[in-house]
C-alpha cells in the first residue's frame, strides 16, 4: 500500500503491510527512515463489539503515546492515515467507535486534524489525553439506577451523554431522575447490541 498524502497534502510515499486482520485486532507495520513502527486497533472487551483502542509507536519506544523524535511526524502520520482509511474501509459499519490516546499537545493536534480530515461527520470528543470518534447515529440504550421505576429507552445520537440529556429532555419518566445515576449503553439488559 503506498501514502502519498497528509490531510490533502503531497508527502513522501511510505509503503506498508498489515501483520494481521480479524474480527477483534489488526496490526500492521511500517517503517520511516530507519524507524520501524507498529499500528494496533483492539476491540475493547469491557466496550461494546465495534469500539476499537488504535494506537501506533515506535515498538523501541517506552511509551505507546509519546512522540519518539524521529522528526519525521508528518511521514508517520501520514502512513497512519492510510493504514486508518484501509481499516475503516474493510471494517465499514462494524465500526462504532474509535479510542486515540496522546499526551503531548503535538499529537493531540495531529488526531484532531486528522479526525476531522478523514471522518468529518463523525462526532469527535477528548477527554484529556483520549479521543474518543463515534460514527453518527448510533443507537443507545439509557438506563437509570431508578430501574425499577424507570424502563430503559432506545435513543438516537451521536455520543452516550447526549443520548442521555436526550432522554432527560424528552422522556418524562427521566425528567427528575438523577443524571449522575444514569448511563447510555451500545447494549440492551440482555447484552444485544442495538
Amino acid at each position: 500500500m503506498r501514502i502519498t498524502e497528509l490531510f490533502g497534502q503531497q508527502d513522501t510515499a511510505k509503503t506498508w503491510k498489515w501483520e494481521y486482520f480479524d474480527n477483534e485486532n489488526v496490526s500492521a507495520n511500517f517503517t520511516v527512515g530507519n524507524k520501524p513502527y507498529h499500528f494496533s486497533a483492539i476491540q475493547s472487551e469491557d466496550e461494546a463489539p465495534g469500539d476499537w483502542d488504535v494506537e501506533f509507536a515506535d515498538p523501541s519506544a517506552f511509551s505507546p503515546y509519546g512522540i519518539t523524535g524521529s522528526g519525521r511526524s508528518a511521514e508517520v502520520f501520514s502512513t497512519v492515515v492510510g493504514i486508518l482509511k484501509e481499516f475503516i474501509s474493510k471494517k465499514g459499519k462494524s465500526i462504532r467507535r474509535l479510542l486515540f490516546a496522546a499526551k503531548e499537545g503535538s499529537r493531540q493536534d495531529l488526531y484532531a486534524k486528522m479526525a476531522k480530515r478523514l471522518l468529518p461527520e463523525w462526532h469527535l470528543t477528548q477527554d484529556n489525553e483520549y479521543f474518543i470518534l463515534t460514527r453518527p447515529g448510533l443507537t443507545w440504550w439509557v438506563y437509570s439506577v431508578e430501574f425499577f421505576k424507570i424502563p430503559a429507552v432506545k435513543i438516537k445520537a451521536q455520543s452516550a451523554d447526549e443520548a442521555i440529556q436526550i432522554a432527560r429532555n424528552t422522556v418524562p419518566a427521566f425528567k427528575d431522575a438523577d443524571p449522575k445515576g444514569m448511563v447510555a449503553s451500545a447494549k440492551n439488559r440482555a447484552g444485544d447490541m442495538v
